[in-house]
């Protein structure tokens, strides 16, 4: 697992849609998300692990802390 990279971006959006799990809206959504990652990593609200083999990227999650809570993730993507 590493961070993510905005290399990484159009790889994530093709395993979005090769699913089959989401709609196009949804990929949209997840996409959006990941942009702000990418744009703003020091934010605090999400954070995204991209699990990687031999070089290739297999899948993500993308998480964030659960709002009044000390320790507790909600899970809003993974692929």
């Amino acid at each position: 697992m590493r961070d993510l990279k905005p290399t990484d971006l159009p790889e994530l959006n093709r395993i979005l849609e090769a699913t089959g799990a989401f709609t196009a809206a949804e990929v949209e959504i997840a996409m959006e998300l990941l942009d702000i990652v990418v744009a703003k990593p020091e934010q605090p609200d999400y954070l995204v692990a991209v699990a990687e083999d031999a070089g290739k990227i297999m899948g993500y999650i993308l998480y964030g802390p659960v709002p009044l809570t000390e320790g507790n993730f909600d899970i809003y993507w993974i692929a």
